[in-house]
């Protein structure tokens, strides 16, 4: 630095002022251009720490892969029970017998059938079907309460989906309403169809040329 300043030939206090020029000139490139982004510093912890904490919760899920599959094959098994074309009627079978005996009466039946979805995409799930059943019933406040419990706790998996139009039925001792049920069941794989057969290329036998007979005239 000394030397630079030897070849400008500068006196003392000019060096002094290009000392001063430089520090500020420093200081300035520092305030465009590093200073501005000391803001974004929060920013970026944060999202670090969001990161991380994402992180934390995806390795927290791998490492339940041995759970989830003893799950699924579980379900798998309780699903293979039930024959898809049998699930519909077990399932208003249930209905019935549950509404006998908790003492709920039900009015009507009013059976669907449609794919599964799988949430709130409305994504259609192509393993599982689902069967809805409407069910127009009058109980009695406690009656209604055991229904829908014994239906939720059986094996069947079957869910309450909505419950429309509860009130009061004309008598003013009973309750109205109309209640959708809904069960899974999986849906039939058809069976796979053979690939179709390839004609068989015979070969062309070619047909042999008969022997030429040379016949020798003797000249008499």
């Amino acid at each position: 630095m000394t030397r630079w300043f030897d070849r400008l030939n500068l006196a003392p206090q000019e060096r002094r002022l290009v000392l001063a020029a430089i520090v500020v000139i420093a200081l300035l490139l520092n305030y465009w251009i590093v200073w501005p982004f000391f803001q974004d510093w929060p920013k970026v912890n944060r999202e670090l720490e969001e990161l991380n904490r994402m992180k934390g919760r995806y390795t927290a899920e791998t490492s339940k892969t041995n759970e989830y599959n003893t799950l699924l094959a579980s379900l798998r098994s309780k699903g293979a029970q039930v024959a898809p074309e049998d699930a519909p009627t077990r399932l208003q079978v249930a209905i019935l017998t549950n509404a006998n005996a908790t003492g709920v009466q039900v009015n009507r039946l009013i059976p669907i059938t449609q794919p599964a979805r799988l949430g709130a995409n409305s994504q259609t799930n192509q393993f599982f079907e689902e069967y809805q059943v409407t069910a127009d019933v009058v109980a009695g406040e406690r009656e209604l309460v055991d229904f829908l419990y014994q239906m939720g706790s059986g094996d069947s998996m079957v869910r309450v989906r909505d419950v429309n139009n509860l009130k009061l039925d004309p008598s003013q001792t009973k309750l109205t309403c109309s209640l959708t049920l809904v069960a899974s069941f999986p849906r039939r794989t058809p069976p796979a169809s053979a690939p179709p057969r390839k004609p068989l290329q015979g070969s062309v036998v070619q047909p042999k040329a008969s022997p030429t007979v040379s016949t020798n005239k003797t000249k008499k």
